[in-house]
């Protein structure tokens, strides 16, 4: 007689615990010689430290050991216990078997979903005992640790067992199953990636990740990627005890998110039709999307495969990526129908909607091409700008209107929006130029450093507007740059004029002067024997700082210091002094914004200080007659052609500025 009360079957859990038992059974073991085992052997091997040394390594090992390995280890054995479980259900005769039972399908579905849950969570709870117990018989009482991996080990758990348990259910067939897991781990990432790529390499000025809502969507869609960003932790000092965790409200949302799959899959198998084990997708609805992901995923992934192989032919040939792709997605759609058919033949009721998807992809490239959306061609209105802020160089450059004076505010906007008005309008001969269509400057690149000097280069330039609506609208370009640019109506022109405006220079090198409350600074300092060169830094105090600051505003004001000459030439190598001028200040500085301004240098987040790095010039009058009253002697300043010609002598050869 068949129950249609009970909802846990105690039979069949241990039925599927018995069946099961290496699976549970390596796992406890794995655990336990990770944590609890090691523990002891490092205890061990580490007696002779003080107690208080050794609670810190053994609470860090494990926050340590939650934070890295958990999600990983969490990965891989969710997938496993959710195909030992859910087996029955891609195997016809296994299948009949175990719905013939007197059981119905929510019995069945909490019967074997709580077994695969205490696979890892018993486990898990065994270790955190015994692990507690090692740690109290070394000494060591605190509970911080064990419950962090605990939490972390869990969480994890859950969440990858049971989008396994869910992907069961879509499928029919165990092989496929670990394909599809493998897939849809990743997916989303990775098509965001390739996104990107083919944007920055077919829309003028598109910025790299510049979509950072939908790169923060695709990071969080793929779980394990997330995990691996955000789930971390801090030392308040080096080797101390680890005092704050981050990321571990993101695991208790994955669990939820987890139970919201687990949901899901019940709604699936309670539909479920018997005669559906061994297909690979189970789900009729489900069939018609696969055949669409299919052929785009595979379209766009060996579309960018070919076109990045025959790079040199088809370079910024957008038409020739579309051919790839539309082939591509065709192969892919009808094989998707193929795979979903089990035939080794095409069938010809494929090919209709394969053809709908290409028109459909066809168009969307078009509207692309032809800039129909008005992106390429898009700059905001003055009044709408708030803020702008220009990177020049990856970061080497940065350039934050946000710290402006009111009063000059205005017009650098203004020049700002020339400049990118200018840029869009050379479309074509930098695109050409990229592509190497221009014999110009194919001529300026063979001559480079053919007579020792720079005859041309690429400058990157991104800018980043925050309008007064919220909305950020990012771009990115690259600049070509050489001596004949320089001088005429080019934006090579435009971009040199307006990064050494004075007061561009100052927001370059002094973003907040306004705010600096301390500073320190120094000098690279050289000279030669004539057998080997000779380098040292002299340092300078407070009283001292302030006076070479004030003479490197002053010359900075007068368009005397700060100049960057994009080429390293004859003329522009007897401007520039090798030496450089280190300015390091801290004061009551926007230190949340110069966080996000400065993200890889310059800004020092722990002491709260900001570096600027200046290249003395030759017409730095101020700053050199300040160096002179600080004690800074002439033969210890040395401009870069004057310091060619000293490594040309000591080592027969020269760097390349």
């Amino acid at each position: 007689m068949r129950s249609e009360k009970l909802f846990f079957n105690s039979a069949l859990f241990k039925k599927q615990t018995q069946r099961f038992w290496p699976i549970w059974s390596l796992y406890t073991l794995l655990m336990v010689s990770i944590i609890p085992l090691y523990t002891i052997m490092d205890y061990s091997y580490n007696s002779h430290l003080e107690a208080s040394e050794i609670a810190i390594q053994f609470q860090n090992y494990l926050i340590d050991f939650a934070v890295h390995a958990a999600p990983t280890i969490s990965l891989i054995t969710g997938l496993i216990i959710a195909c030992a479980v859910w087996s029955y259900l891609h195997n016809s005769r296994s299948s009949a078997l175990i719905h013939s039972l007197p059981m119905n399908r929510t019995s069945l579905f909490v019967t074997n979903y709580l077994t695969g849950i205490c696979f890892f969570l018993v486990p898990n709870i065994l270790v955190l005992l015994l692990t507690y117990g090692v740690g109290l018989s070394i000494g060591v009482g605190g509970m911080t640790g064990i419950l962090t991996w605990f939490y972390c080990q869990t969480m994890s758990s859950l969440f990858f067992y049971s989008f396994a348990t869910l992907l069961a259910f879509v499928t029919g067939n165990t092989l496929t199953l670990p394909v599809l897991y493998a897939i849809f781990n990743a997916l989303v990432i990775v098509i965001y990636q390739m996104m990107n790529w083919v944007f920055g390499e077919f829309l003028y000025g598109y910025a790299w990740n510049s979509m950072s809502k939908m790169e923060q969507w695709a990071e969080y869609l793929t779980p394990v990627y997330a995990m691996y960003e955000n789930l971390d932790y801090t030392h308040p000092i080096e080797g101390g005890m680890v005092t704050e965790i981050h990321g571990l409200g993101m695991m208790g949302i994955y669990a939820l998110v987890g139970v919201v799959f687990t949901i899901l899959g019940y709604l699936l198998y309670r539909r479920r039709k018997l005669e559906l084990a061994g297909e690979v997708i189970a789900e009729p609805f489900l069939k018609p999307v696969f055949r669409v992901g299919f052929a785009l995923c595979g379209g766009l992934a060996m579309a960018s495969f070919f076109y990045a192989i025959f790079y040199s032919i088809f370079a910024g040939k957008f038409f020739s990526y579309m051919l790839f792709m539309l082939l591509w997605s065709a192969i892919f759609y009808i094989a998707g129908d193929m795979i979903l058919a089990k035939s080794v033949k095409p069938r010809r009721k494929s090919l209709k909607p394969c053809a709908v998807l290409l028109v459909v992809l066809a168009v969307f490239g078009m509207l692309l091409q032809f800039d129909v959306f008005g992106y390429e061609g898009y700059t905001p209105e003055a009044t709408e700008v708030e803020n702008i802020t220009i990177t020049i160089d990856y970061n080497d450059k940065v350039i934050p209107l946000a710290f402006a004076p009111e009063g000059e505010k205005q017009e650098i906007i203004l020049q700002v929006l020339a400049l990118h008005e200018d840029i869009i309008a050379e479309k074509e001969h930098t695109l050409n130029t990229i592509k190497g269509n221009d014999p110009d400057m194919i001529a300026v690149q063979q001559e480079n450093y053919a007579n020792g000097w720079e005859t041309w280069d690429w400058e990157r330039v991104t800018i980043q507007y925050v309008l007064l609506n919220g909305k950020v609208v990012e771009r990115e370009y690259q600049i070509p740059v050489t001596e004949a640019l320089l001088e005429n109506d080019s934006i090579g022109n435009s971009l040199n004029e307006f990064v050494n405006s004075p007061a561009v220079i100052l927001l370059r090198h002094f973003p907040q002067a306004d705010k600096i409350e301390y500073i320190e600074s120094s000098i690279d300092l050289m000279n030669d024997n004539g057998i080997e060169e000779s380098r040292w830094v002299q340092s300078f105090g407070k009283e001292a700082s302030q006076k070479l600051m004030d003479a490197l505003v002053e010359d900075m004001e007068n368009g005397r210091i700060g100049i960057e000459y994009f080429l390293e030439t004859e003329e522009k190598a007897n401007i520039n002094y090798e030496n450089i001028i280190y300015i390091v200040t801290s004061g009551k500085y926007n230190t949340e914004e110069m966080s996000n301004l400065y993200k890889w240098n310059r800004w020092n987040e722990e002491e709260f200080t900001f570096h600027t790095e200046i290249r003395l010039q030759s017409t730095a009058t101020a700053t050199i007659e300040a160096l002179h009253e600080l004690g800074v002697e002439d033969e210890f300043l040395m401009t870069r052609a004057e310091y060619r010609e000293m490594e040309q002598v000591l080592y027969g050869t020269y760097e390349k500025w």
